[in-house]
């Protein structure tokens, strides 16, 4: 495994290029940070850096892995409506960031994503911390080709609130062979 130095220009360039290809960034960033003190925090910060609108919840990661993500984002006053709800743009926001940073670590070298189409069914008032979960399917290659990702948004009592389906077209990087 390899370690992730910010002095290290390797880890420079994957920034660089994280439009590009960003799966090499997104595995050295959390396979190295989370297991350190702080490191989730950290990850997380530099992952709404790189998407300033989703990162406007201020998105906490929990966990990354194969196939997997979750995502929590806390009950504070900027993610609120006017009726003290958790907003549904808040919703959308957070659910985008989980599938996003979800497959950010699942795809492969040499790929890049981008969002293509979003559905979002509202079901319950948020009303705490919001925890959202992301199950990616396997991505063997970077050919072209459309993904949905579900996400799944709970309150703190594992009540369901919302659901995003995101879909997202996978292809090769820029300069790809």
């Amino acid at each position: 495994m390899t370690a992730f130095n910010v002095k290290s220009p390797n880890w420079l360039r994957d920034v660089r290029n994280i439009a590009d290809a960003p799966g090499r960034a997104f595995r050295r960033g959390w396979d190295s940070l989370s297991r350190l003190p702080g490191g989730k925090r950290i990850f997380s910060q530099l992952a709404g850096r790189l998407a300033p609108f989703s990162g406007a919840v201020h998105p906490q990661v929990l966990e990354l892995g194969k196939g997997y993500g979750r995502v929590r984002m806390p009950y504070h006053r900027r993610v609120l409506n006017h009726i003290g709800c958790v907003h549904a743009a808040a919703f959308f926001d957070l659910g985008e960031f989980t599938a996003i940073t979800t497959l950010g670590y699942n795809i492969p070298d040499g790929a890049r994503l981008i969002v293509s189409g979003a559905q979002i069914r509202y079901l319950k008032k948020g009303r705490s911390d919001v925890l959202a979960i992301c199950e990616c399917p396997p991505i063997e290659s970077a050919e072209r080709r459309e993904f949905e990702l579900p996400v799944r948004m709970e309150n703190q009592d594992g009540e369901l609130l919302a659901e995003l389906k995101l879909n997202v077209l996978v292809g090769p990087a820029k300069g790809a062979a």
